[in-house]
């Protein structure tokens, strides 16, 4: 299986993950772990935005190309990536900034 990650774009990986809090969110199966790891592999370290194809994310991951779609759309749904269409087929993705200081309401009273 080729990696798309050098030693400096897997820490990266590793701190988008450690800082959205996605391995303790219970909603996210393997598939979805596996997605958000190839994507924020591809992502730029500036813009956070990718672009890999559905056949290049199931190519890194082993998922079937219509669960990755059934993976991004569950990620998008719970808020830790924004996915645009582009041209009607290429997504493009942007891996999103966690809420920083997000203490429910209840907590504060």
């Amino acid at each position: 299986m080729n990696s798309c990650f050098g030693a400096e774009s897997f820490n990266q990986v590793l701190d988008i993950i450690k800082a959205n809090g996605l391995l303790k969110d219970k909603r996210l199966g393997i598939r979805e772990l596996k997605v958000f790891i190839a994507l924020a592999g591809h992502a730029d370290k500036e813009t956070r935005k990718c672009w890999p194809s559905r056949k290049r994310i199931s190519e890194l991951t082993g998922i079937h190309v219509s669960n990755v779609s059934v993976a991004t759309r569950k990620l998008q749904k719970f808020g830790y990536i924004e996915k645009e269409e582009f041209f009607g087929r290429v997504n493009r993705y942007r891996i999103l900034e966690p809420l920083v200081n997000s203490t429910p309401v209840s907590d504060k009273l």
